[in-house]
């Protein structure tokens, strides 16, 4: 019951032998495990975890999926990013403030990066000393950050952020009607409508 994190190996495949030479982590935070590998239509390989953590006692159910990932290797390391299809279900929004609870963000971190539930803040990303940290309820989540982009999502009760080090997430206490976004550098915000 000691939850860890996925890892990845790379190396040589042959006459049905893996040889790994190098391992690594893949996912940070305690909420993702038991990652399952699939190709998508176009026949790109994609990784979906389990999410604990994720939960309504009232209504009777726990768990939830992450969101599917196409898994690329680059400069020798897989680096997983939201799969392109979730494009389609992505809206421009010309203020901070998402009617829903179903956002993509992207943020090119400045050093903080909130997020709000109605009036409630139920996460916040900082980048310091090339450390990225999600704050869930009080529960610090980290990662390494080398620069870039992040791409973070906020589905209901998860958030979930990736970028060029690997994939951190969690649940979160989605509550009002709205999810908004606040950073005191430049976002990106869509909102996420079926």
């Amino acid at each position: 019951d000691t939850l860890h994190y996925a890892a990845y190996a790379i190396g040589r495949y042959s006459d049905g032998r893996f040889d790994p030479d190098e391992w690594g982590r893949l996912t940070f935070g305690s909420s993702y495990y038991a990652p399952t590998v699939f190709e998508d239509a176009d026949g790109h390989p994609c990784v979906v975890f389990w999410m604990r953590g994720v939960q309504d006692v009232a209504a009777g159910w726990a768990g939830a999926h992450s969101l599917p990932y196409r898994l690329r290797v680059d400069q020798g390391r897989p680096v997983l990013s939201p799969h392109p299809d979730l494009l389609r279900y992505r809206r421009e929004s010309t203020s901070g403030v998402i009617d829903g609870l179903a956002a993509d963000v992207t943020w090119v971190p400045g050093h903080t990066l909130l997020i709000w539930h109605g009036t409630t803040a139920t996460a916040s990303l900082t980048v310091e000393n090339a450390v990225l940290t999600l704050q869930l309820d009080g529960e610090p989540c980290q990662m390494p950050y080398t620069g870039g982009p992040l791409r973070v999502i906020v589905d209901g009760p998860t958030v979930e952020v990736s970028g060029q080090c690997g994939v951190v997430g969690g649940p979160v206490a989605a509550a009002g009607a709205s999810v908004r976004f606040e950073s005191d550098s430049p976002l990106d915000i869509g909102a996420l409508v079926r």
